[in-house]
């Protein structure tokens, strides 16, 4: 990590808080930030390569997709939008299933579904189930929110 930003950066140490043990976001953001490189530059090939590795390390990653499936659609690539967008969907719905009671799991598709415009009727549901969970969490309020709101302005 010091490599990229140096040790520290606006006076944060980042050897405080990373201790060098492996973590499986790390690869994945390098090639998140890799593929959101190349769709600046107009490599939808290279893009797609990086975030099909991103997908490797982390299936479910909101981060990635939330950043690539609405540029793809900006840049007309609806197809290859959706494939990214499918497969994040695709896993959470699946950890929603084998696990019910997981209330980041909901609110992760929802999530999901609210930055990438699509789902959105489907996402209530889970953004619904979050809250019912997790009353108290202001994060899931306001993605249901958010959420009522897209659906109400249809």
């Amino acid at each position: 990590f010091s490599l990229v930003c140096g040790s520290s950066l606006n006076g944060v140490d980042f050897r405080d808080w990373y201790d060098g043990k492996r973590d499986l976001r790390h690869p994945s953001w390098i090639y998140e930030w890799r593929a959101r490189g190349y769709l600046k530059e107009g490599k939808i090939s290279e893009a797609l390569q990086a975030a099909k590795i991103c997908l490797r390390y982390l299936p479910g990653d909101i981060g990635m997709a939330s950043h690539l499936v609405p540029e793809l659609d900006r840049l007309g690539h609806q197809e290859e939008a959706d494939d990214i967008f499918v497969a994040v969907d695709k896993f959470l719905t699946d950890l929603c299933g084998d696990f019910p009671r997981y209330a980041d799991g909901h609110h992760d598709l929802a999530l999901l579904s609210l930055m990438c415009g699509r789902n959105t009727k489907q996402a209530l549901a889970h953004a619904q189930a979050a809250v019912k969970l997790a009353p108290d969490n202001a994060d899931y309020r306001a993605t249901l929110e958010q959420l009522q709101a897209k659906l109400a302005n249809r």
